[in-house]
């Protein structure tokens, strides 16, 4: 097709239009792209607009067609009328379009369209021009509009409220400028025409003809959809409108409204009933909303409200099933009833409508009501009860009854109560809709009716026979299950067990929503606190074994999730076990499995999560009982044989546990998964700390996934640096040879790229390397150190932290008083950097004592702050003997840093030996351990002020340091000259 764009298109184009909407109806491959296209540059000419709308109002050509041309010109119009916010198409209309278009639109709303679709879309496309052009360039469309209504012809009435529906709902969102002064101009002069237009409508629609009425009473539903939002949203929500005095005798004829609806409601014809119905349900709601809204309502139109509500909802009620087109509306009323029965004891004139007698009706119908609503789920409860339990669970209409059950049983609880054990007693004799009612309201109730009703009688006498018996319905042993779980906690000792047992037993049920029904309810059980440990320990190995069986039966992924749950409470609240553990990490292998085959992502994450959990809580899942039967040196075959399968299992455990992580870090293409990255990365780290985690091919093989991820998961930065420092603790010398480089320029990455808060964490991570391996580490910290010595000389030369807490420039100065005083390579590593940035060695080396001065009181408190301080003293000291004559200037400073780190040396020794208790080792992990351990070995500043001293008094002769302490304070420098020879 030749792709030339006219430069205006006119009535003679229509067929060329025609055309082009045919192909992309019925396209080849390559032409739709291109038909697609085409239209998209058409937009742009000036006349399209128009021409469209011709095509759309011309019945000659195929529905199809018409409907696309009319959704064609809406997104036209929604994308280039004006720019906003959701729009980025540019090449806005014209002016000249938009004028030009303004016009035909409003001459086109008196010309019928006879299909519904059609008209739906036509009133989209006149509320969003109405929204920008009215009344500038549309100041007659509501006088057609209300024109439409009185018309003789039913399809120009609906296509005029439709309209007017649209223009409404449009202009009752904006809430400042000239739309909203707009909106409030509409608002009155509307809505009384419109409160009289509804009420004169309902009264002729029993005269009406009988092949109209369906479309009249579409047009009824639409026009009380109208009022609403003008009632609520116009009048109502606005201080002090004007209409304010009006409104209850507004609302009195809407009322009335709503009175000739229902009564119409059972004379017209079955597809016009649920149109009627919904113009039911707006006329009730813009009441409910005028009785919320803290206006004046009288106490007539109040009392004539409930009794209109109450008989609605009990017709409903009444009915033998309740309609997929029903469901709303019932829905909407029960709300409604509810919250009037709320009001009922602070509002005298509703008293009379809740007496005893109408709340046990209402008692009755919701007894009724409870049981499954609508017959999709009638239907899927014979055909797929997995997908029925899902559909049950997610019920609106449901959810709101059970709220209207719980507000009567809350507001009137002593007729509830009556009303429940009444129906106890005569529980044999109730059918399955009324029994699984009954259930319900057991469950829902027990807030309210405990205190009168012994639910562990009830438990004993209904809930148990009914599980026990092979012959109750699925959906009342769905209901048992669900009163074991919310009324566990007022049960006896002796009923928890029982109702834990009939759930477990649950699990095996032949209906799927009754076993997922079980795993929901075990789930909360095993958690709650009412569950002894002894019963919860009792129960594990049962429910995993069930469960292991009925997660490959569950086709839907809310289903494994809920099992998944689970398999979660059990680890979180059961006692670790061997025989425990060993059947949960079964089944746990079972749900990864299936998960990756399906690729189910969601049900990945939540099994990281609670692998995670597992590697915590569950030791004997990674140690077995290996570990302990040869630490206590029982010599038998048995202890050999149960050692050797300790073994076995915490090798088939750990090894299971990291290819779950390799799988997400990095998955079987390659590729990041982001959504369970951070979670593997958790995973990871809690694997390295397991005291059975040794260095070998499986993690030597593993760690470049984290070199290739680590950047994109900045937010599990502890979970990283955590792995990287037990790879250093694990695998020693090894590894650094393996992945120098590469750590070098990891490390080198993350301090450009970390946030301030997370320095300190980075920091200590290098000095930890530093301090295990002097000599070798040097080569990979090379790059890090460089950037440590520019930022703390750059410190010394600002007098300013900049963006880093003092916390992490402490840490930075470990590092580099670590390699100091570690001897060479590092001199070697710190003269480079002083020749690549031009300082000498003297500004080097007072650089960093003027920085360790400047830090020492922020290096912290108790055992490790001892530590940190003393460290920094045996470096102030090198300093002093490397730098020039000038810093012994600075020697009063440091000798004061180290009386400071010897009157402490009794307290921090004796902090560090409670440190090490074995009770206390327990709650440190092994790379922090290990950490403090060997950077206390370092700490030794009393022989470093030897070897100072000796140092100084060769290079400056005895009485030239004699001259140095004179001017210090001898009562600080004595004690510490007599410990050395001067």
């Amino acid at each position: 097709m030749q792709q030339q764009l006219p430069s205006r298109l006119t009535d003679a184009d229509e067929d060329m239009l025609v055309g082009v909407l045919q192909q992309v109806l019925n396209p080849s491959q390559s032409s739709l792209l291109l038909s697609g296209n085409y239209i998209s540059e058409l937009q742009k000419v000036n006349g399209f607009l128009g021409v469209m709308m011709k095509i759309v109002y011309n019945s000659k050509y195929e529905l199809n067609v018409r409907h696309l041309a009319v959704i064609i010109v809406k997104n036209c119009v929604d994308q280039r009328w004006w720019a906003h916010s959701n729009s980025s198409t540019g090449n806005y209309l014209s002016e000249e379009e938009k004028e030009l278009f303004s016009a035909q639109l409003v001459d086109y709303l008196s010309i019928p369209l006879n299909e519904a679709t059609l008209v739906s879309q036509l009133s989209l496309i006149v509320a969003r021009v109405a929204r920008v052009e009215y009344p500038s360039r549309m100041g007659s469309l509501f006088d057609v509009l209300l024109g439409l209504l009185s018309s003789d012809n039913p399809f120009l009435i609906y296509q005029g409220i439709c309209s007017l529906l649209g223009v409404v709902r449009s202009f009752s969102t904006c809430r400042i400028g000239r739309q909203r002064q707009v909106f409030s101009k509409i608002v009155q002069d509307l809505t009384p025409f419109l409160v009289s237009y509804a009420y004169q409508l309902a009264s002729s629609l029993p005269a009406a003809a009988e092949d109209s009425k369906p479309l009249l009473c579409e047009v009824l539903h639409r026009a009380m959809s109208t009022l609403h939002k003008l009632l609520v949203r116009g009048v109502c929500a606005v201080p002090r409108h004007a209409l304010q005095p009006q409104l209850g005798a507004l609302f009195a004829q809407q009322l009335g409204t709503v009175q000739l609806c229902l009564a119409g409601w059972q004379q017209v014809a079955a597809p016009a009933q649920p149109a009627l119905l919904r113009a039911v349900k707006w006329g009730l709601r813009s009441i409910q909303q005028f009785c919320e809204a803290r206006l004046p309502v009288e106490d007539a139109l109040l009392g004539a409200f409930a009794s209109i509500a109450n008989s609605v909802l009990l017709s409903l009620f009444q009915l033998p099933g309740v309609s997929e087109d029903l469901v709303p509306v019932t829905e909407a009323v029960v709300a409604i009833v509810a919250s009037l029965v709320a009001k009922a004891a602070a509002a005298p004139v509703l008293a009379q409508f809740y007496d005893a007698a109408c709340v046990r009706q209402l008692l009755c119908c919701v007894q009724r009501s409870m049981f499954p609503l609508g017959p999709q789920l009638r239907a899927l409860l014979l055909q797929n009860d997995e997908d029925f339990y899902a559909a049950y669970q997610a019920s609106c209409l449901r959810k709101a009854v059970c709220r209207l059950f719980e507000t009567l049983a809350r507001q009137f609880g002593e007729p509830t109560l009556q009303y429940l054990q009444g129906e106890y007693r005569s529980v044999a004799q109730l059918g399955e809709q009324e029994l699984f009612g009954f259930l319900c309201m057991l469950e829902r109730g027990c807030g309210y009716v405990a205190k009168g009703l012994s639910y562990d009688a009830a438990f004993r006498e209904v809930v148990k026979p009914l599980l026990e018996s092979a012959a109750t319905p699925a959906a009342c042993a769905l209901e048992c299950v669900a009163v074991c779980d919310v009324c566990f906690h007022l049960f006896s000792e002796t009923s928890r067990a029982e109702s834990v047992r009939l759930c477990i037993a649950a699990l095996a049920h032949a209906s799927l929503g009754v076993q997922l029904t079980a795993v929901e309810a075990l789930s909360h059980i095993m958690r709650s606190s009412n569950c002894t440990p002894a019963l919860a320990a009792h129960a594990a190995p049962l429910i995993v074994e069930r469960l292991a069986a009925l997660y490959g039966a569950t086709q839907s992924k809310q289903s494994k999730t809920y099992m998944v749950g689970l398999l979660t409470a059990l680890v979180e609240t059961v006692p670790d076990g061997a025989h425990f553990s060993g059947l949960l990490f079964s089944c746990f292998q079972l749900m990864w499995g299936e998960a990756v085959a399906l690729g189910d992502e969601m049900t990945q994450l939540l099994l990281l999560r609670l692998a995670c959990s597992m590697v915590k809580r569950l030791p004997s899942l990674l140690t077995g009982d290996g570990a302990q039967t040869a630490s206590q040196g029982v010599q038998s075959a048995q202890s050999t044989q149960i050692a050797q399968e300790g073994e076995r299992r915490e090798g088939a455990a750990l090894e299971f546990f990291f290819q779950m992580v390799q799988y997400a870090v990095r998955d079987a293409a390659g590729e990041v998964v982001s959504v369970l990255l951070e979670d593997g990365l958790e995973l990871w780290g809690e694997l390295m700390k397991c005291p059975a985690a040794r260095y070998g091919e499986r993690l030597h093989a593993l760690f470049p996934s984290l070199l290739q991820v680590y950047s994109h998961s900045m937010k599990s930065f502890p979970a990283i640096v955590a792995i990287v420092d037990a790879y250093v603790r694990l695998g020693q010398l090894p590894f650094l040879q393996a992945f120098g480089p590469a750590l070098a320029q990891l490390y080198d990455t993350l301090f450009a790229i970390v946030a301030p808060r997370d320095m300190t964490r980075l920091a200590t991570s290098v000095h930890f390397l530093t301090l295990l391996y002097p000599q070798q580490s040097v080569a990979v910290v090379t790059p890090i150190t460089r950037r440590l010595v520019t930022l703390l000389l750059e410190r010394e030369r600002t007098g300013s932290n900049g963006e880093l807490p003092e916390s992490s420039y402490v840490a930075c100065l470990l590092i580099v008083a670590q390699l100091l005083l570690s001897g060479e390579p590092a001199n070697a590593l710190f003269a480079s950097i002083c020749q690549e940035t031009g300082l000498t060695n003297d500004a080097f080396f007072s650089g960093v004592l003027s920085s360790l001065l400047h830090s020492f009181d922020s290096a912290g408190g108790g055992a490790v702050g001892y530590v940190r301080r003393s460290l920094f003293v045996q470096c102030m000291l090198l300093c002093i003997v490397q730098g020039p004559q000038e810093l012994l200037y600075s020697l009063e400073q440091v000798v004061d840093c180290i009386v400071n780190v010897l009157q402490e040396v009794e307290v921090g020794e004796e902090k560090m030996r409670l440190l090490f208790l074995e009770s206390s080792l327990g709650s440190i992990e092994t790379v922090s351990r290990d950490y403090l351990k060997r950077f206390i070995a370092e700490v030794n500043v009393q022989e470093c002020w030897k070897s100072f001293i000796q140092q100084m008094v060769s290079r400056y002769g005895s009485e030239g340091m004699q001259q140095v302490f004179a001017s210090m304070d001898p009562d600080v420098i004595k004690p510490l000259l007599d410990s050395v020879k001067l």
